[in-house]
């Protein structure tokens, strides 16, 4: 699980160019977070999951995910997965006619339009031939308009924007807290209460925007810190399994396996 904060900074592209395209190749699950860019995830190959917007997608090859700005997300691979990512700087809507209010649909499945304009965009990426940032921005002025015109979900309202800033908060609340008492016995009662929240309720809207239940996210968190103590220090694994919050030696070494598929005293030594 590649951890990031969650609110995402994301820094500036050379001469703050208004696109950043990238492509990937990875095993890798990524921490839930949010920023202010729409981000395009487009899917080449493998399979997994992602949730956005408290929805939880089944993706593969064709699979194409939009991020609207604010919407909290986050993918796990089931495979290997191979798939481009595209964000788009809020200024890059400066000069245009737009309504930031407008959402587009989450889960786009085999549009060959879209495919085209992102192919498109990363051959103009990997060339490096003079103006391709002018040729991506051609793409993504037609990629764009044709993903609002032909799939616009949802205008947000006042009261919609309400309640995504508390969803916001609450999400904070609960992954920092996570981040800096991984070591110490949480429970989902600990966590609700964070949030003025009943158990039950809470642990319906961690699912919800997280894709996992509280306790498979705080396992895989805590598995993550063991994984970088077993690489950068020659603590033992009883001493690694107690500093990030498991007392049961055999439970840590049992979600350990199950996890990353192989021993913790494997992973250090392979």
């Amino acid at each position: 699980m590649q951890i990031i904060p969650f609110h995402e900074n994301i820094p500036f592209t050379h001469n703050k160019f208004s696109i950043k395209v990238m492509t990937y190749k990875t095993e890798g699950a990524l921490r839930p977070h949010w920023h202010e860019h729409i981000e395009l995830l487009y899917f080449f190959d493998g399979k997994g999951t992602v949730t956005c917007n408290e929805k939880t997608f089944p993706v593969g090859k064709g699979d194409l995910i939009v991020v609207n700005p604010s919407q909290i997300h986050t993918y796990s691979p089931e495979t290997e997965i191979s798939f481009c990512g595209i964000l788009f700087y809020p200024w890059f809507f400066s000069d245009i006619q737009y309504d930031n209010r407008i959402l587009i649909e989450n889960c786009i499945r085999g549009d060959n339009f879209a495919k085209e304009c992102i192919e498109a965009m990363i051959r103009e990426k990997d060339s490096a031939s003079p103006f391709s940032d002018m040729a991506i921005k051609g793409h993504a002025y037609t990629l764009t308009s044709y993903l609002f015109r032909n799939y616009k979900a949802h205008e947000m309202t006042e009261k919609d924007t309400l309640y995504q800033q508390t969803k916001l908060k609450r999400a904070e609340t609960i992954l920092y807290y996570i981040q800096n008492h991984y070591h110490e016995k949480i429970t989902s009662k600990t966590l609700s209460d964070l949030c003025y929240m009943n158990e039950s309720h809470f642990c319906r809207f961690f699912k919800k925007n997280f894709g996992k239940a509280p306790l498979s996210y705080i396992n895989e968190y805590r598995i993550e810190k063991a994984c970088d103590l077993l690489l950068s220090t020659t603590k033992s694994i009883t001493e690694i399994a107690l500093s990030t919050g498991y007392e049961d030696i055999n439970y840590f070494s049992r979600t350990f396996k199950k996890l990353k598929g192989v021993s913790a005293t494997q992973f250090r030594t392979n």
